[in-house]
């Protein structure tokens, strides 16, 4: 029995043995599987429907290049092609090239072989209309091709048919006719980006190999520019090794070699287009609207070359040029560098929009000229408050008793509806459908005046009491036009533009003032046209509201300043939207 026992024991840790070791052998597999998962280097295409489709055209000389394995020959293959250029492998393997329904002008006279990787490139000079064509960098055909007009450029196919059989890598498109030493220079190593007149580069070095790569829907412009043009995969399965991103590519090993310098210009860290001619607040390129204070902007002018950028001048050009001015930047910007181009805006003259060029002079061989438009808004000081007539107002620090004076600039927008100029919870001084009223202590309309105002015109508006006499007087540019007693108040803190948060004012206040004293017509109408220095006698509070600036971004302004005495009774604008010409300062 003991002898059984031991044997039994014996089987059962040499099971827990064998367990432990499949255990490890398994991890052993996952993480050695993990850890040689590659990057994708290349893009499998089925030959059947899947194709990339690109952002934008050609036009003039042109370059298309790439490396190519096909995977059959039963069918043609279309590498680069839109609608009037076409590039690929027919039916047989034969490589061809042409254009504007000239469909081979250029052929290779060597079927190309399934299985083996191949670089291939087509050219065109616009103004000889030659077109050559290479395979392994060199010439294998040359020909005569008709001018053309090209809207669209796919990678895989033409005309919705003749799918790309096989794999693709390093798809470089460009705006120049490549010579017969730059082709072969480039064609084993990657680009940098930047070399000159590369209008697209698609290393297609994406995803996990012949992982799943469904979330992957573009495929990544590589070419150093503003404005990368990043392609769209089309009916890309992206789950197996076909039809899909896949390793390794084709023979391409290294950087190539690039002695140009490479001019970037950012603001605001954002990119600008060479011949930019859209301002943007996002890129600094629209400075805004001035008020009083020169607004200056710093452009960034990067090198991403590998040689020195040498920058020659920098010019202001335009009708408005003289509104803006600049620190020159550093004359050498060393491969990689960075040098500053602050921009003040400053101007003179009449208010408006002010347009202007800037050129940068540079020895980059295809942006030796960066040109780009600037713009601002000369919209002076803000004058006044405009209000919106649904939930603007602003909320005063104190109140009043006994005597007072309240007066103001208003223009209305509305005849309609009551709006509040100066108002507290018992002391009251509004527009009534039109009519200039006031009153107090439940009194709503103690005193109105007889005509209407008229909507969009200025007026001078003022209402006195004594509290001694109980009477109130009503006064519009200077002149009483009426005059009644008023019953006792007893007065909380006030507000201008709404009576306890409603009966909003519709339009726009200018020089408001209160006084601890019933002002005489006289005062009045000494007073009214100019304004006021702030240590006047009898003064409580004093808004001229020539803040911020007009019509501009005025966010960061919320108080309205009392300047009088050392001890300011500012305002709080309350629901100002403070952007634009309504609800802000103007």
């Amino acid at each position: 029995m003991q002898n059984l026992l031991q044997h039994r024991l014996k089987l059962i840790n040499k099971s827990k043995a064998i367990f432990i070791k499949l255990l490890f052998f398994s991890f052993s597999i996952m993480f050695f599987t993990t850890a040689r998962a590659q990057t994708g280097q290349a893009l499998n295409f089925d030959g059947i429907n899947d194709y990339v489709s690109l952002p934008f055209a050609i036009n003039g000389d042109y370059t298309k290049e790439a490396w190519i394995n096909l995977a059959s020959t039963s069918g043609a293959s279309n590498i680069v092609s839109g609608n009037n250029t076409y590039f690929y492998v027919t039916a047989g393997g034969i490589l061809t090239a042409g254009q504007s329904g000239s469909i081979a002008v250029v052929s290779d006279v060597t079927a190309l072989v399934p299985g083996i990787w191949y670089h291939v490139a087509v050219t065109f000079n616009a103004t000889s209309g030659a077109m050559n064509l290479y395979k392994n960098g060199a010439v294998v055909s040359s020909g005569v091709a008709p001018a053309y007009i090209e809207p669209v450029l796919e990678i895989g196919r033409f005309s919705s048919a003749n799918y790309f059989n096989g794999t693709m890598d390093e798809v470089r498109v460009w705006s120049t006719e490549r010579s017969v030493s730059e082709i072969p220079a480039s064609k084993d190593c990657e680009l940098t980006g930047d070399e000159p007149g590369l209008l697209a580069y698609y290393k297609f070095n994406q995803g996990t190999a012949g992982a799943n790569n469904s979330s992957i829907t573009t495929i990544a412009d590589s070419s150093d520019k503003c404005n990368v043009f990043n392609g769209t995969l089309n009916n890309f399965t992206l789950m197996t090794g076909t039809s899909n991103f896949i390793a390794p590519g084709a023979p391409v090993s290294g950087t190539c070699a690039n002695f140009f310098s490479n001019i970037n210009l950012t603001g605001n860290n954002n990119c600008i287009v060479n011949g930019d001619v859209t301002p943007s607040l996002t890129d600094f390129t629209d400075f805004g609207s001035y008020g009083s204070s020169p607004i200056s902007r710093t452009f960034v002018i990067q090198n991403t070359g590998n040689t020195a950028l040498n920058i020659t001048s920098v010019t202001i050009t335009g009708v408005n040029a003289s509104d803006f001015s600049f620190a020159a930047p550093a004359s050498t910007v060393a491969a990689g560098g960075f040098t500053n181009l602050v921009v003040t805006f400053s101007p003179t003259g009449a208010n408006g929009i002010k347009n202007a060029t800037i050129t940068i002079n540079n020895d980059d061989v295809d942006e030796g000229t960066f040109t780009f438009n600037i713009t601002g808004n000369f919209a002076g000081p803000g004058k006044a408050l405009a209000f919106d007539g649904i939930d603007d107002r602003v909320d005063l620090p104190f109140n009043i008793s006994g005597d007072y004076t309240k007066e103001a600039w208003i223009n209305t927008n509305t005849a309609s509806g009551a709006q509040n100029i100066v108002t507290g919870t018992n002391t009251y001084f509004y527009v009534n459908g039109g009519f200039l009223t006031a009153g107090q202590g439940g009194s709503f309309a103690v005193v109105t005046d007889g005509t209407a105002l008229v909507p969009n015109t200025w007026y001078q508006v003022a209402v006195t009491y004594n509290a001694t006499s109980g009477v109130m007087s009503l006064y519009k540019d200077g002149a009483l036009v009426a005059s009644n007693p008023a019953p006792a108040y007893t007065e909380t803190p006030l507000q201008i533009g709404a009576f306890g948060g409603s009966s909003n004012f519709s339009g726009t206040i200018d020089e408001v003032r209160i006084w601890n004293v019933e002002k005489t017509v006289g005062q009045i109408m000494a007073f009214k046209n100019c304004e006021l220095n702030g240590a006047e006698a009898n003064l409580i509070a004093y808004y001229n509201f020539n803040e911020g600036i007009n019509g501009g971004d005025n966010t960061g302004l919320t108080t309205l300043n009392d300047l009088h005495g050392n001890c300011p009774l500012n305002g709080k604008l309350v629901n100002f939207a403070l952007t634009g010409n309504t609800s802000n300062w103007v």
